[in-house]
């Protein structure tokens, strides 16, 4: 009898320390609970016409993500699970939505961001299929300024408020991403709110994801480990997507802002939800109606100011290189240096031949430009990026770009150039200016920079 009892004693022991080593960490679980009845009963309106997914899927996506433990999801996955979970709390709402990654650089160097759902009307089956597109292995390079910038450009073009949720682990990102989230604050910050899910293992991201949500007036900085539960979703869904504050009288105008609540549905009102009286004509077409436009015939497709007259925009250049701020890739250029239309410092005028890394004699006075600028500069090191077209492998072409920084490097340290003021590196193909798929265009990619390390 003894024996029977300790066997189940031990079973039982046994069957505990299992279950305790088959534990594993908190995981993003499968959705039981939406907004949609809540939504369908008038609880709850959209507050914004459109939503913008930005997604990092570069390279350091790929990464484990060390809060799920034992190495089994990479970031990227853990951001697709996220997203996921997300449409499927979301209600069907008339709102149009869009997914767009950056990244993918060394695979697909031609689509550093892609837009895979969108911009389209939203519906959890299209963007659940989007998602399931994204099979492809994160990795390249972060442009995630380019991603943002290209946001804005399509908020420029469109009507209505807008929500954009940035989902990285918010390390070496590129193109410069505050001053594109800044850029879009001062443009459309009055209808745009920008939120930053942080999805990573080195806090320095984290304190980046919040500096990037803090550019904007509205918009916050969560991550994934804070929404993990169903109840944590709803909430993040309705801050983002939903207000308490409806359009009773379907005008729409909300009632908050409706100053006569009744009109009968189908009138048209003005921005107070009240019936229009007078016949609005815009004559010439810009948006300004003619009883308050002063410049009446304006050309078709002109920017105007409230008044109907086109806007006189104020262009700065800061680095004095002859490129606006406003389209300056390079905003701190020395003075002085010569620098290509994007606003950034180049070495002029030499020319690799292929396959080749060695400077021309002809092209020594090319770079003089440089020492120049160095020597007035004591105190300014650089960097010397080499960049290749894309004929040949990736390892070939970032060996034959790094061997093409260096003799520029060489040239200047024969020059007195302090050889510890200059660095170099090769970024092959992966960063091209122009198409490669002509003559002119690899011409133009088998190119020098030089960036100023301060």
């Amino acid at each position: 009898m003894k024996i029977k009892l300790l066997s189940v004693s031990s079973l039982m022991i046994l069957l505990s320390l299992l279950a305790g080593c088959l534990q594993l960490p908190p995981r993003i679980i499968p959705h039981h609970v939406n907004l949609e009845e809540e939504f369908q009963t008038g609880k709850y309106v959209p507050k914004i016409k459109n939503f913008f997914i930005i997604l990092d899927a570069s390279s350091s996506m790929s990464v484990s993500y060390a809060a799920k433990g034992a190495g089994e999801d990479s970031k990227l996955t853990v951001a697709k699970d996220f997203i996921r979970h997300m449409n499927n709390t979301m209600p069907a709402m008339d709102v149009n939505g869009t997914l767009q990654t950056f990244g993918r650089g060394i695979e697909v160097p031609m689509k550093q961001t892609e837009t895979v759902y969108g911009r389209t009307a939203y519906s959890r089956s299209g963007l659940e299929q989007s998602l399931n597109s994204i099979n492809f292995l994160a990795e390249g390079n972060s442009p995630a300024g380019l991603a943002i910038r290209v946001t804005s450009d399509t908020i420029r073009s469109i009507e209505g408020a807008n929500a954009v949720i940035f989902i990285s682990d918010g390390e070496h990102l590129e193109g410069n991403p505050l001053a594109k989230v800044r850029n879009m604050d001062n443009r459309y910050g009055d209808r745009t709110c920008f939120y930053t899910v942080w999805i990573g293992n080195n806090p320095e991201g984290e304190l980046f994801m919040e500096k990037l949500a803090g550019e904007m007036d509205c918009g916050f900085l969560t991550s994934v480990d804070k929404i993990v539960s169903d109840e944590d979703m709803v909430d993040f869904v309705k801050q983002v997507f939903l207000t308490t504050d409806i359009d009773s009288d379907r005008d729409g105008v909300l009632d908050s802002l409706d100053k006569c609540p009744d009109t009968l549905i189908g009138i048209d009102v003005d921005e107070f939800g009240c019936p229009k009286v007078i016949a609005m004509i815009d004559s010439d077409g810009d948006g300004v109606f003619d009883n308050v436009d002063k410049c009446p015939d304006t050309p078709i497709g002109v920017e105007v100011d409230e008044s109907g007259c086109p806007k006189v925009v104020a262009q700065t250049d800061s680095d004095g290189d002859g490129i606006f701020d406003n389209v300056d890739e390079c905003p701190d250029t020395p003075v002085g240096a010569i620098v290509d239309d994007r606003g950034c410092w180049v070495v002029k005028g030499v020319q690799f031949d292929y396959k080749k890394w060695n400077v021309k004699p002809q092209f020594n006075s090319n770079l003089d430009n440089i020492e120049a600028i160095l020597r007035k500069n004591s105190g300014l090191n650089i960097r010397i990026e080499g960049h290749t077209d894309d004929i040949g492998s990736a390892k070939y072409n970032i060996d034959l770009s790094g061997k093409r920084a260096k003799a520029i490097k060489e040239y200047l340290v024969g020059k007195g150039i302090e050889p510890s003021r200059i660095t170099t590196k090769g970024l092959g193909y992966v960063q091209p200016i122009a198409d490669n798929d002509t003559p002119k265009g690899r011409a133009l990619n088998r190119r020098a920079e030089i960036i100023p390390v301060r």
